[in-house]
Protein backbone atom coordinates (compact mmCIF):
# COMPACT_ATOMS: atom_id res chain seq x y z
CA UNK A 1 0.00 0.00 0.00
CA UNK A 2 2.72 2.30 0.56
CA UNK A 3 4.45 1.57 -2.60
CA UNK A 4 1.06 2.31 -4.38
CA UNK A 5 0.38 5.89 -2.81
CA UNK A 6 4.17 6.62 -3.62
CA UNK A 7 3.95 5.76 -7.18
CA UNK A 8 0.61 8.24 -6.94
CA UNK A 9 2.35 11.09 -5.11
CA UNK A 10 5.09 11.23 -7.50
CA UNK A 11 3.04 10.73 -10.76
CA UNK A 12 0.97 13.94 -9.30
CA UNK A 13 4.33 15.75 -9.34
CA UNK A 14 6.02 14.48 -12.56
CA UNK A 15 2.66 16.16 -14.42
CA UNK A 16 3.11 19.41 -12.71
CA UNK A 17 6.60 19.97 -13.75
CA UNK A 18 6.97 18.55 -16.93
CA UNK A 19 5.41 21.18 -20.02
CA UNK A 20 4.73 20.16 -23.33
CA UNK A 21 5.06 22.15 -26.13
CA UNK A 22 2.98 23.21 -29.06
CA UNK A 23 3.41 20.03 -31.30
CA UNK A 24 0.56 18.26 -29.65
CA UNK A 25 -1.56 19.38 -32.05
CA UNK A 26 -5.25 18.09 -31.32
CA UNK A 27 -5.75 16.59 -27.47
CA UNK A 28 -8.75 14.62 -26.89
CA UNK A 29 -8.76 13.26 -23.07
CA UNK A 30 -11.23 10.85 -20.88
CA UNK A 31 -10.72 11.78 -17.07
CA UNK A 32 -11.25 9.37 -15.01
CA UNK A 33 -13.12 8.74 -11.52
CA UNK A 34 -11.19 10.98 -8.28
CA UNK A 35 -8.80 11.88 -10.20
CA UNK A 36 -6.61 15.70 -10.47
CA UNK A 37 -5.24 15.96 -13.86
CA UNK A 38 -2.59 18.89 -14.66
CA UNK A 39 -1.23 19.45 -17.66
CA UNK A 40 0.90 22.52 -19.14
CA UNK A 41 1.80 23.28 -22.29
CA UNK A 42 4.62 26.17 -23.00
CA UNK A 43 5.54 28.19 -26.13
CA UNK A 44 9.03 26.75 -28.36
CA UNK A 45 10.63 30.00 -28.05
CA UNK A 46 9.14 31.98 -24.72
CA UNK A 47 10.62 35.52 -26.23
CA UNK A 48 8.49 35.58 -29.58
CA UNK A 49 5.49 33.09 -28.80
CA UNK A 50 2.91 32.13 -26.44
CA UNK A 51 0.61 29.18 -26.04
CA UNK A 52 -3.06 29.17 -27.43
CA UNK A 53 -5.48 26.69 -25.87
CA UNK A 54 -8.52 25.97 -27.67
CA UNK A 55 -11.03 24.15 -25.86
CA UNK A 56 -13.36 22.46 -28.36
CA UNK A 57 -15.88 20.39 -26.44
CA UNK A 58 -15.99 19.90 -22.97
CA UNK A 59 -17.80 17.08 -20.84
CA UNK A 60 -17.50 17.44 -17.59
CA UNK A 61 -19.66 16.37 -14.73
CA UNK A 62 -21.53 19.77 -13.30
CA UNK A 63 -21.52 20.59 -10.17
CA UNK A 64 -18.72 17.85 -8.60
CA UNK A 65 -16.34 18.12 -11.20
CA UNK A 66 -14.34 21.07 -12.99
CA UNK A 67 -11.88 21.87 -15.61
CA UNK A 68 -9.89 25.00 -15.01
CA UNK A 69 -7.86 26.73 -17.21
CA UNK A 70 -4.63 28.76 -15.73
CA UNK A 71 -2.20 31.62 -16.88
CA UNK A 72 1.51 29.92 -16.57
CA UNK A 73 3.65 27.20 -16.05
CA UNK A 74 1.39 25.91 -12.92
CA UNK A 75 -1.98 26.38 -10.97
CA UNK A 76 -0.46 29.29 -9.16
CA UNK A 77 -1.46 31.69 -12.26
CA UNK A 78 -4.58 33.94 -12.83
CA UNK A 79 -7.30 31.35 -13.91
CA UNK A 80 -8.85 32.02 -17.31
CA UNK A 81 -11.58 29.59 -16.85
CA UNK A 82 -13.67 27.44 -15.01
CA UNK A 83 -15.99 25.23 -16.66
CA UNK A 84 -18.26 22.45 -16.33
CA UNK A 85 -21.54 20.56 -17.87
CA UNK A 86 -21.42 19.80 -21.16
CA UNK A 87 -21.03 22.05 -24.44
CA UNK A 88 -19.13 23.24 -27.19
CA UNK A 89 -16.73 26.49 -27.19
CA UNK A 90 -14.28 26.94 -29.34
CA UNK A 91 -12.71 29.72 -27.53
CA UNK A 92 -9.10 30.07 -27.27
CA UNK A 93 -6.91 30.57 -23.93
CA UNK A 94 -3.85 32.52 -24.34
CA UNK A 95 -0.60 32.91 -21.89
CA UNK A 96 0.47 36.24 -21.30
CA UNK A 97 3.90 37.21 -22.95
CA UNK A 98 7.15 37.46 -21.68
CA UNK A 99 7.06 41.07 -22.38
CA UNK A 100 3.93 41.74 -20.02
CA UNK A 101 5.79 39.21 -17.23
CA UNK A 102 4.39 35.87 -18.11
CA UNK A 103 6.02 33.05 -19.26
CA UNK A 104 3.74 32.43 -22.48
CA UNK A 105 2.44 29.00 -20.98
CA UNK A 106 -0.83 27.53 -20.25
CA UNK A 107 -1.90 25.02 -17.66
CA UNK A 108 -4.44 23.05 -18.09
CA UNK A 109 -6.53 21.16 -14.70
CA UNK A 110 -9.15 18.69 -14.53
CA UNK A 111 -11.03 17.14 -11.08
CA UNK A 112 -13.35 14.99 -10.42
CA UNK A 113 -15.21 13.13 -7.66
CA UNK A 114 -15.41 9.67 -6.88
CA UNK A 115 -17.98 9.02 -9.55
CA UNK A 116 -19.23 9.72 -13.01
CA UNK A 117 -16.53 10.67 -15.54
CA UNK A 118 -16.14 9.79 -18.89
CA UNK A 119 -14.07 6.60 -18.14
CA UNK A 120 -17.30 5.36 -16.36
CA UNK A 121 -18.49 5.81 -19.71
CA UNK A 122 -21.04 8.70 -18.94
CA UNK A 123 -19.84 11.36 -20.88
CA UNK A 124 -17.49 11.49 -23.94
CA UNK A 125 -13.77 12.66 -23.86
CA UNK A 126 -13.00 16.88 -23.76
CA UNK A 127 -11.05 17.52 -26.47
CA UNK A 128 -9.04 20.99 -27.03
CA UNK A 129 -5.78 21.97 -29.21
CA UNK A 130 -2.89 23.66 -28.53
CA UNK A 131 -0.55 25.55 -30.91
CA UNK A 132 2.27 28.43 -30.62
CA UNK A 133 1.06 32.00 -31.41
CA UNK A 134 3.87 34.08 -32.81
CA UNK A 135 3.75 37.18 -30.62
CA UNK A 136 3.85 40.42 -33.10
CA UNK A 137 5.20 43.67 -32.20
CA UNK A 138 4.24 44.82 -36.14
CA UNK A 139 6.45 46.40 -37.92
CA UNK A 140 5.85 50.11 -39.13
CA UNK A 141 6.03 50.79 -43.42
CA UNK A 142 7.01 53.36 -45.05
CA UNK A 143 7.19 55.28 -48.64
CA UNK A 144 9.45 57.76 -50.33
CA UNK A 145 9.07 58.50 -54.10
CA UNK A 146 11.89 60.54 -55.67
CA UNK A 147 8.72 62.24 -57.64
CA UNK A 148 5.26 61.98 -57.48
CA UNK A 149 4.45 63.70 -60.87
CA UNK A 150 5.49 62.39 -63.76
CA UNK A 151 3.89 62.24 -67.64
CA UNK A 152 2.21 58.87 -68.99
CA UNK A 153 3.89 56.39 -71.12
CA UNK A 154 1.64 56.74 -73.45
CA UNK A 155 2.10 60.66 -73.51
CA UNK A 156 6.02 61.83 -72.88
CA UNK A 157 7.29 60.44 -76.55
CA UNK A 158 9.88 58.55 -74.88
CA UNK A 159 12.05 55.96 -76.00
CA UNK A 160 12.32 55.23 -72.16
CA UNK A 161 9.41 54.88 -69.94
CA UNK A 162 9.65 57.51 -67.33
CA UNK A 163 10.18 55.66 -64.24
CA UNK A 164 9.58 56.27 -60.67
CA UNK A 165 11.62 54.86 -57.80
CA UNK A 166 9.87 53.94 -54.65
CA UNK A 167 12.05 53.33 -51.26
CA UNK A 168 10.89 51.49 -47.74
CA UNK A 169 14.30 52.14 -46.16
CA UNK A 170 12.07 54.26 -43.58
CA UNK A 171 10.56 51.46 -42.44
CA UNK A 172 11.02 50.21 -39.07
CA UNK A 173 10.85 46.75 -36.91
CA UNK A 174 10.67 45.80 -33.51
CA UNK A 175 14.40 45.07 -32.33
CA UNK A 176 15.81 41.67 -32.79
CA UNK A 177 13.98 41.17 -36.25
CA UNK A 178 14.97 41.81 -39.64
CA UNK A 179 12.35 42.58 -42.55
CA UNK A 180 12.01 39.75 -45.22
CA UNK A 181 9.59 40.88 -47.64
CA UNK A 182 8.20 44.21 -49.09
CA UNK A 183 4.85 43.57 -51.02
CA UNK A 184 3.86 46.77 -53.32
CA UNK A 185 0.38 47.49 -55.02
CA UNK A 186 1.38 50.15 -57.73
CA UNK A 187 -2.35 50.89 -58.02
CA UNK A 188 -2.35 50.26 -61.76
CA UNK A 189 -3.50 46.35 -61.44
CA UNK A 190 0.23 45.67 -61.24
CA UNK A 191 2.06 44.11 -57.86
CA UNK A 192 5.59 43.22 -56.75
CA UNK A 193 6.70 41.04 -53.79
CA UNK A 194 10.59 41.98 -53.21
CA UNK A 195 12.99 41.35 -50.22
CA UNK A 196 14.97 44.37 -51.11
CA UNK A 197 13.34 47.51 -50.16
CA UNK A 198 13.91 50.07 -53.48
CA UNK A 199 12.02 49.11 -56.61
CA UNK A 200 10.59 51.33 -59.87
CA UNK A 201 7.87 51.24 -61.56
CA UNK A 202 6.26 52.74 -64.93
CA UNK A 203 2.71 53.63 -65.20
CA UNK A 204 1.49 53.69 -68.97
CA UNK A 205 -2.14 55.54 -68.53
CA UNK A 206 -2.76 59.17 -67.44
CA UNK A 207 -4.66 58.94 -63.81
CA UNK A 208 -3.69 59.18 -60.06
CA UNK A 209 -2.69 56.09 -58.51
CA UNK A 210 -2.42 54.66 -55.02
CA UNK A 211 0.82 53.39 -54.25
CA UNK A 212 0.33 51.28 -51.32
CA UNK A 213 3.13 48.89 -49.27
CA UNK A 214 2.85 46.10 -46.76
CA UNK A 215 6.12 45.08 -44.91
CA UNK A 216 7.03 41.66 -43.50
CA UNK A 217 9.84 40.67 -40.63
CA UNK A 218 11.36 37.59 -40.55
CA UNK A 219 8.77 36.54 -37.46
CA UNK A 220 6.18 36.42 -40.48
CA UNK A 221 4.71 39.75 -38.49
CA UNK A 222 3.34 42.17 -41.22
CA UNK A 223 2.52 46.12 -41.24
CA UNK A 224 -1.41 46.80 -40.14
CA UNK A 225 -1.49 50.16 -40.90
CA UNK A 226 -1.33 50.48 -45.37
CA UNK A 227 1.69 53.19 -46.04
CA UNK A 228 0.12 54.89 -49.06
CA UNK A 229 1.29 57.32 -51.34
CA UNK A 230 -0.26 59.04 -54.43
CA UNK A 231 1.27 59.27 -57.73
CA UNK A 232 -0.08 61.45 -60.44
CA UNK A 233 0.44 61.00 -63.92
CA UNK A 234 -0.72 63.14 -66.71
CA UNK A 235 -1.57 62.71 -69.57
CA UNK A 236 -0.91 64.89 -72.99
CA UNK A 237 -2.64 68.40 -73.08
CA UNK A 238 -4.99 70.36 -75.33
CA UNK A 239 -3.53 72.62 -77.85
CA UNK A 240 -5.61 75.02 -79.52
CA UNK A 241 -4.18 78.30 -81.69
CA UNK A 242 -6.25 81.03 -83.21
CA UNK A 243 -5.51 84.23 -84.94
CA UNK A 244 -7.48 87.51 -85.66
CA UNK A 245 -6.54 86.82 -89.43
CA UNK A 246 -9.61 87.90 -91.70
CA UNK A 247 -11.16 84.61 -93.58
CA UNK A 248 -10.28 85.75 -96.79
CA UNK A 249 -6.25 86.90 -96.52
CA UNK A 250 -4.52 89.46 -95.64
CA UNK A 251 -2.10 91.73 -97.28
CA UNK A 252 1.20 91.41 -97.83
CA UNK A 253 3.23 92.67 -94.20
CA UNK A 254 -0.12 93.18 -92.62
CA UNK A 255 0.37 92.03 -88.48
CA UNK A 256 -1.28 88.92 -87.83
CA UNK A 257 -2.02 87.69 -84.29
CA UNK A 258 -1.48 84.45 -83.24
CA UNK A 259 -2.90 83.34 -79.41
CA UNK A 260 -1.63 79.67 -78.29
CA UNK A 261 -4.23 78.12 -75.22
CA UNK A 262 -3.10 75.14 -73.43
CA UNK A 263 -5.69 72.88 -71.22
CA UNK A 264 -3.66 70.59 -68.62
CA UNK A 265 -5.06 66.93 -68.10
CA UNK A 266 -7.01 67.45 -65.41
CA UNK A 267 -7.97 64.08 -63.41
CA UNK A 268 -10.39 63.64 -60.64
CA UNK A 269 -9.92 60.71 -57.49
CA UNK A 270 -13.70 59.50 -57.01
CA UNK A 271 -13.62 57.76 -53.84
CA UNK A 272 -10.76 57.18 -50.95
CA UNK A 273 -10.91 54.39 -48.69
CA UNK A 274 -8.19 54.47 -45.83
CA UNK A 275 -7.24 51.07 -43.80
CA UNK A 276 -7.09 52.29 -40.27
CA UNK A 277 -6.03 49.81 -37.27
CA UNK A 278 -8.95 48.23 -36.14
CA UNK A 279 -10.14 49.21 -32.17
CA UNK A 280 -11.00 46.64 -29.28
CA UNK A 281 -13.81 47.55 -27.95
CA UNK A 282 -13.96 45.63 -24.76
CA UNK A 283 -16.85 46.10 -21.80
CA UNK A 284 -15.74 49.09 -19.75
CA UNK A 285 -18.42 51.79 -18.02
CA UNK A 286 -17.40 55.28 -19.26
CA UNK A 287 -14.10 53.55 -21.09
CA UNK A 288 -13.45 55.49 -24.05
CA UNK A 289 -11.78 54.10 -27.35
CA UNK A 290 -10.49 55.93 -30.32
CA UNK A 291 -9.19 55.08 -33.69
CA UNK A 292 -7.15 57.23 -35.71
CA UNK A 293 -7.85 57.18 -39.78
CA UNK A 294 -4.94 58.95 -42.06
CA UNK A 295 -5.75 60.99 -45.10
CA UNK A 296 -3.07 61.11 -47.34
CA UNK A 297 -4.02 61.50 -50.66
CA UNK A 298 -4.21 65.08 -50.26
CA UNK A 299 -1.62 68.25 -50.97
CA UNK A 300 -0.96 70.28 -48.17
CA UNK A 301 -3.05 73.16 -49.15
CA UNK A 302 -6.27 71.01 -50.98
CA UNK A 303 -9.70 71.72 -48.54
CA UNK A 304 -12.78 69.53 -48.31
CA UNK A 305 -14.94 72.18 -49.71
CA UNK A 306 -18.40 70.44 -48.77
CA UNK A 307 -18.69 67.03 -47.03
CA UNK A 308 -22.50 66.35 -47.82
CA UNK A 309 -21.61 63.55 -49.68
CA UNK A 310 -19.33 62.10 -47.55
CA UNK A 311 -20.11 58.97 -46.35
CA UNK A 312 -18.43 57.09 -43.20
CA UNK A 313 -18.24 53.20 -43.23
CA UNK A 314 -17.14 51.14 -39.49
CA UNK A 315 -16.39 48.07 -39.80
CA UNK A 316 -17.56 46.92 -36.56
CA UNK A 317 -18.07 43.86 -34.71
CA UNK A 318 -19.73 44.16 -31.11
CA UNK A 319 -22.51 43.29 -29.03
CA UNK A 320 -24.88 45.21 -26.66
CA UNK A 321 -25.02 48.10 -29.12
CA UNK A 322 -26.98 49.99 -26.51
CA UNK A 323 -23.69 50.55 -24.75
CA UNK A 324 -22.18 53.01 -27.76
CA UNK A 325 -21.54 56.73 -27.90
CA UNK A 326 -19.51 56.92 -31.27
CA UNK A 327 -18.84 60.32 -33.01
CA UNK A 328 -16.13 61.69 -35.92
CA UNK A 329 -13.53 63.83 -34.67
CA UNK A 330 -11.67 66.23 -37.33
CA UNK A 331 -8.28 67.17 -36.52
CA UNK A 332 -9.75 70.78 -36.44
CA UNK A 333 -11.53 69.63 -33.25
CA UNK A 334 -15.13 69.59 -35.43
CA UNK A 335 -17.29 66.85 -33.79
CA UNK A 336 -20.07 65.12 -35.47
CA UNK A 337 -22.33 62.55 -33.30
CA UNK A 338 -23.28 59.38 -35.71
CA UNK A 339 -24.53 56.88 -32.94
CA UNK A 340 -26.08 58.45 -29.69
CA UNK A 341 -25.97 56.08 -26.46
CA UNK A 342 -29.00 58.12 -25.25
CA UNK A 343 -31.40 57.93 -28.32
CA UNK A 344 -30.01 54.97 -30.08
CA UNK A 345 -32.41 52.48 -28.74
CA UNK A 346 -30.53 49.87 -29.88
CA UNK A 347 -30.00 47.74 -26.53
CA UNK A 348 -28.66 44.24 -27.30
CA UNK A 349 -28.69 44.12 -31.05
CA UNK A 350 -25.67 42.28 -31.92
CA UNK A 351 -23.52 43.90 -35.05
CA UNK A 352 -21.26 42.44 -37.44
CA UNK A 353 -21.57 37.98 -36.25
CA UNK A 354 -20.99 39.16 -32.12
CA UNK A 355 -21.66 36.75 -29.85
CA UNK A 356 -24.66 36.57 -27.59
CA UNK A 357 -23.86 39.56 -24.80
CA UNK A 358 -25.19 37.47 -21.82
CA UNK A 359 -22.07 35.98 -21.19
CA UNK A 360 -21.02 33.52 -23.94
CA UNK A 361 -17.70 32.20 -24.71
CA UNK A 362 -17.71 31.96 -28.44
CA UNK A 363 -15.63 33.28 -30.63
CA UNK A 364 -16.07 36.68 -32.29
CA UNK A 365 -17.73 37.57 -35.23
CA UNK A 366 -15.61 38.89 -38.34
CA UNK A 367 -17.30 41.97 -38.54
CA UNK A 368 -19.54 43.60 -40.79
CA UNK A 369 -19.66 47.14 -42.77
CA UNK A 370 -22.11 49.90 -41.72
CA UNK A 371 -22.54 52.97 -43.78
CA UNK A 372 -24.01 55.98 -42.25
CA UNK A 373 -24.95 59.05 -44.35
CA UNK A 374 -26.46 62.23 -43.08
CA UNK A 375 -29.06 61.93 -45.93
CA UNK A 376 -29.76 57.85 -45.26
CA UNK A 377 -33.90 57.56 -45.32
CA UNK A 378 -32.91 54.49 -42.78
CA UNK A 379 -32.07 54.86 -38.97
CA UNK A 380 -29.45 52.24 -37.85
Amino acid sequence: MKQFLLSLLFAGVFGMLTAQDCSVGLVSYCYENDEDYIVTYCPDNPATQVISLTLLTYHIEAGYDELIIYDGSDTSGDILATIDGNGTSGYSYIGTSQDEGGDGCVTLRITSDESVSCDDEDFSSTTWTVECQTICNPPTASISADQTQICATSADNQEDPEMVTFSATGSTQADGTSFEQYDWDFGDGNTLSSSTPVCAHSFSNAGGYIVSLVVTDDLGCSSTVLEEVLIEVAGPPTFGLSSDADEEGVCAGTEVTLAAATDPYTWEEEQIQPDPDPTELPDGTGDSYTSEVEFNQFGTSDVIEDGANMVIMLNMEHSYMGDLDIEVVCPNGTRVEILDFADNEMGNCNVGGAGEYSGGEGAPGDGAEYYFDSDASTDF
